[in-house]
């Protein structure tokens, strides 16, 4: 008889201990923070932005040690066709001059008066992108200055990359 009594006796000051072991351990031992701090990754367009400035000042640093104005690179903002969204783009000089050649051309065809036409050759401008390729690979060469601007820009460029991937690559 005695020992049922002291089983029953045992498991119910085990259970009672370890009841009051749960329940004092977490308020003892653990305390929960009076503030949480949430980090959260840049926001693309915040990047984004970081890389158009970064563009526009490598290119200003490009404009001043390029010894032809015709290379010199501008960035503009420009609404694509079938978008309201402005997007930058850069071109050189040359590149500008033969679209407004191109687009001249274009209109004199359809008979419009005053406008000098230039031919098609005006978008034949494959060579100077060559020359413009080596003018920039010779700058960067030579400039320390031009060299970190780029390598600002292209490090940027993966930074929003990295942030892409892990924005996205989740779902």
């Amino acid at each position: 008889m005695n020992k049922p009594i002291i089983l029953l006796s045992l498991s119910l000051l085990i259970v009672l201990s370890t009841n009051t072991r749960a329940q004092d351990g977490p308020q003892a031992n653990e305390r929960l923070p009076e503030e949480i701090t949430v980090k959260s990754a840049p926001p693309l367009t915040s990047i984004q932005r970081e890389i158009n400035q970064a563009q526009k000042e490598m290119f200003l640093v490009f404009n001043e040690l390029n010894d032809d104005d015709e290379f010199d690179i501008y960035c503009k903002y420009i609404e694509r066709t079938g978008t309201r969204i402005r997007q930058p783009v850069c071109m050189a000089n040359f590149f500008m001059t033969a679209q407004v050649q191109e687009a001249e051309f274009a209109l004199s065809n359809f008979g419009y008066a005053g406008l000098r036409p230039s031919g098609p050759e005006a978008l034949s401008v494959g060579y100077k992108f060559d020359i413009l390729q080596k003018k920039m690979e010779a700058i960067f060469i030579e400039s320390p200055e031009f060299t970190e601007k780029v390598n600002t820009y292209n490090g940027l460029l993966e930074k929003y990359d990295e942030q892409m991937k892990k924005n996205f690559d989740k779902f």
